[in-house]
């Protein structure tokens, strides 16, 4: 134990001389309201990449509404409120699901919980840098909403990955969340996936009217990720609480899944490439 606190202290130290930076690795997944289905497919875009040989290391950082560990069965040992309560290191957190995928759950319920300020976010971030080597990509899976904090950390991410329904509300919301981030000069590099889609023609319709308001009105250029279309297997598998790409390995779903996986790969190559050429300069 005095070895851990000497190390986390030792990292308080640096966060005051090192400069905090994006991170090319870090994938964030956010919405900017709850039900749009974001956990699942961070997760299971996760798991889709490390069954190609990826290593992700995938974080649920929902202080206490967290998802990932409900939705996979899993009774969380240890969990995000031990880094933010600063008692340990993010990589004493790590459960390793698989050999290519590694989680550190979320917490949920916990009583008098302290706020999520700027400087755990900091600490974040760094500590993520500290491990990056170890894998291909981070995963964030955030909470919802649009507070400060979130936007925060957003902006400390290079690749934003916005889910969102067709539906009005969810739309306005995934501009709203675009245009908090132009605010702060953070509006880079966002893809969206629409998902829960009744057509595929309704995603596009959906994703083409956002793009064209963030465009027309912000001055903001945005990917898209992919559709994933409304699916009853989908609600049977988090009910029986099992990971949907191992419960079902073919069907409609899976391939929207896994394309969403390869446009994202190809998205945050595209990130690395900007960034290195910016450090060229």
């Amino acid at each position: 134990m005095i070895g851990q606190l000497n190390r986390i202290l030792e990292l308080e130290k640096l966060k005051s001389s090192q400069l905090v930076k994006k991170s090319n690795k870090v994938v964030a997944f956010t919405s900017g309201k709850g039900g749009t289905g974001k956990s699942f497919l961070s997760l299971n875009i996760a798991f889709s990449l490390a069954k190609v040989g990826k290593k992700i290391l995938l974080i649920d950082f929902d202080p206490n509404l967290s998802n990932l560990n409900i939705m996979m069965n899993k009774r969380a040992e240890k969990n995000i409120s031990s880094f933010i309560l600063q008692k340990e290191l993010l990589a004493d957190l790590i459960t390793q699901y698989n050999q290519n995928l590694h989680i550190i759950f979320g917490e949920s319920g916990k009583v008098d919980f302290p706020a999520i300020s700027q400087g755990i976010i900091n600490n974040l971030i760094l500590q993520i840098q500290s491990l990056e080597q170890q894998y291909d990509y981070v995963f964030i899976d955030t909470g919802s909403g649009a507070g400060d904090e979130l936007l925060h950390l957003l902006s400390l991410c290079d690749t934003k990955i916005i889910v969102a329904t067709p539906e009005p509300t969810a739309v306005m919301d995934a501009y709203v969340i675009v245009k908090l981030l132009k605010s702060r000069n953070s509006a880079q590099k966002i893809g969206v996936i629409i998902n829960r889609a009744a057509t595929s023609s309704e995603a596009i319709n959906a994703y083409g009217n956002l793009s064209k308001a963030i465009n027309h009105f912000l001055k903001v250029d945005i990917s898209y990720c992919g559709t994933i279309n409304f699916d009853a297997a989908i609600s049977k598998s988090i009910i029986a609480q099992e990971l949907f790409l191992e419960r079902f390995s073919k069907g409609e779903t899976v391939e929207a899944i896994t394309r969403c996986a390869k446009e994202i790969t190809k998205f945050s190559q595209v990130v690395n490439i900007d960034h290195n050429t910016k450090n060229l300069r």
